[in-house]
């Protein structure tokens, strides 16, 4: 890594680093991390195992002690809530970083490779806010490249291991989705070990007893920490998220990764997506298994085992498929795999300039429709921090306070708790009596139709609009 070759990579994952803090700071709060940060300002223990705060799955407990740590050290700001996982894309870019250098020697493809993996703006939305999968999906990265360093080294080194499966137990803490992570990973080893006799030390009982220590150990701490919290989840019923089907749940991914409202370019994507999965593939079974490395076993079996565990919850405990940022877990996996279909190949020119045309392509279709100022899962808060600011100026607490359309209420309330000495009083629509009006209505469009004739436009954004009673 010290080569200057890679050059390029550091200064590419330090830049993208520091718009991630950008953001971070310049980002309206969404209405989850407001309640991520109510979560945080509690006792460890109560943060940890109280059933309270499992009512819904907003506690990401990592995130939310990681938060607590944060604004403990740099006070309270929106940044500092946030900070945590804006450090955690280092840890991301940089074992994606990893990753490239062993798929591909050729230091214009690791560009490629990382800025491909890193650059995904659906993606990177995650490392600027403070919520739990930004921090899940940078251990998951370090824990493939921890067994990605173990197979590299003929399984000598069980130190790699202990890196994995300590990194995949910290991605469950963050997001208790990732579960389905661990157990995969600790299929895939097992898996591996099997299909390659140079692993396996003559099939001796010794050796799958020091293979399976690490995940085994690294399990009962997993348990410990997170099974009363998801008991907790189970008992209020918030395992019901999701999509009802696999192939449903892929297609919203895929959806809501190119980044883009349109169906055409979707089904693009999707039809992109297939056609290099199917390549890689093709490309294992058809060679024999003896010259297929460990490490493309694993960017092969990984995925596949995750679908699998999916299927199984939903078939024996009705969990739903993951879909949107709870299938953020497949991105990584599945990216590396298309990568690893898109290399390799003799011609070596053909490497760079395959992974090349891939990350131009994105970069054509996708960067134009990326906005700094909001993120794609919480489009509502966009103008939250702007609204706020304006309004504050005629203290409307006094006069009414605000009618907020759902959605907006959360993130109103931490502005004027915490940035405007409770002058804005915002309340929900339904919350209002008929005599007691507001001074403003903060509204989408879906409920325009609720407001009363004496009121008029006063600010616009998009389709977001203030309306002030015209006696005011």
């Amino acid at each position: 890594m010290r080569s200057k070759n890679s050059i390029p990579i550091h200064v590419l994952l330090i830049g993208l680093g520091l718009f991630a803090l950008y953001r971070a700071i310049n980002l309206s709060i969404t209405y989850d991390e407001v309640y991520t940060f109510e979560i945080s300002q509690k006792a460890l223990s109560t943060i940890m195992f109280d059933a309270n705060e499992f009512n819904t799955a907003n506690n990401h407990v990592l995130n939310s002690l990681l938060i607590k740590l944060s604004v403990g050290l740099f006070g309270h700001h929106v940044w500092s809530l946030r900070l945590p996982n804006v450090l955690s894309f280092l840890v991301y870019g940089y074992s994606v970083f990893f990753l490239s250098r062993r798929l591909s020697p050729s230091p214009i493809s690791q560009f490629f490779i990382t800025a491909i993996l890193c650059g995904m703006p659906y993606v990177f939305d995650f490392f600027s806010l403070a919520r739990g999968y930004g921090l899940a999906m940078a251990f998951q990265a370090l824990s493939i490249a921890g067994v990605v360093a173990y197979f590299s080294q003929d399984g000598s080194s069980k130190k790699f291991l202990w890196v994995a499966f300590s990194a995949a137990f910290f991605s469950v803490w963050a997001n208790f989705t990732w579960l389905n992570f661990y157990c995969a990973l600790w299929g895939c080893i097992n898996l591996i070990a099997l299909l390659n006799s140079n692993f396996l030390d003559k099939k001796s009982l010794l050796y799958w007893v020091k293979l399976n220590i690490p995940p085994l150990v690294l399990s009962i701490v997993t348990f410990c920490f997170c099974y009363l919290p998801l008991s907790y989840l189970q008992d209020s019923n918030e395992f019901r998220w999701g999509a009802p089907d696999l192939n449903a749940a892929l297609d919203k991914f895929l959806y809501n990764l190119s980044y883009i409202t349109n169906d055409d370019f979707k089904e693009t994507v999707e039809t992109a997506v297939c056609f290099v999965l199917s390549l890689g593939l093709f490309r294992f079974f058809v060679f024999k298994k003896r010259r297929t490395a460990p490490t493309t076993q694993l960017f092969i079996f990984l995925p596949l085992l995750v679908i699998v565990i999916a299927v199984i919850e939903n078939r024996s405990l009705g969990v739903m498929y993951m879909e949107d940022r709870k299938a953020l877990m497949l991105f990584l996996m599945l990216g590396l795999l298309c990568v690893r279909a898109l290399s390799g190949f003799k011609i070596k020119v053909l490497n760079p300039l395959l992974l090349g045309l891939l990350f131009l392509t994105h970069t054509y279709f996708v960067l134009p429709y990326f906005n700094t100022l909001v993120v794609r899962e919480w489009y509502r808060d966009e103008f939250s921090k702007e609204a706020a600011n304006f309004m504050s100026r005629f203290q409307p607490a006094e006069r009414g306070g605000v009618g907020v359309s759902f959605g907006m209420n959360s993130s109103l309330k931490y502005y004027d708790k915490y940035e405007y000495n409770n002058q804005i009083a915002p309340k929900l629509l339904s919350d209002f009596r008929k005599d007691e009006p507001p001074m403003f209505y903060f509204l989408t469009p879906d409920d325009l139709n609720l407001l009363p004739s004496d009121y008029h436009k006063v600010w616009q954004r998009k389709s977001y609009t203030i309306w002030k009673k015209q006696s005011e």
